[in-house]
């Protein structure tokens, strides 16, 4: 079944990092009704937002591990950590 529902754990003190690469891709940011969510171009729709969870509230906090993946050095949630 296809979403268009998008969520994205980060972790609430890499929001600014997030929000600034974001805005350089077309996206603005909204908080409205207790979420906060990333919008593409004149968007204000909730319906197409990318949604923003942030690790550890109440969400499982999350430890990435470095590994390397077709020779690039990625971060990678282990999935314990989604699971949790």
């Amino acid at each position: 079944m296809l979403t268009r529902d998008v969520d994205l754990m980060i972790r609430r003190s890499d929001l600014d990092r997030v929000l600034e690469i974001a805005e350089q891709h077309g996206f603005h940011f909204r908080h409205a009704e207790g979420l906060d969510m990333l919008l593409y171009g004149g968007s204000t729709s909730a319906r197409n937002a990318v949604r923003l969870i942030f690790s550890g509230e109440p969400n499982p906090g999350i430890s990435p591990e470095r590994k390397q993946i077709l020779g690039k050095d990625v971060h990678v949630i282990p999935l314990a950590d989604l699971l949790a």
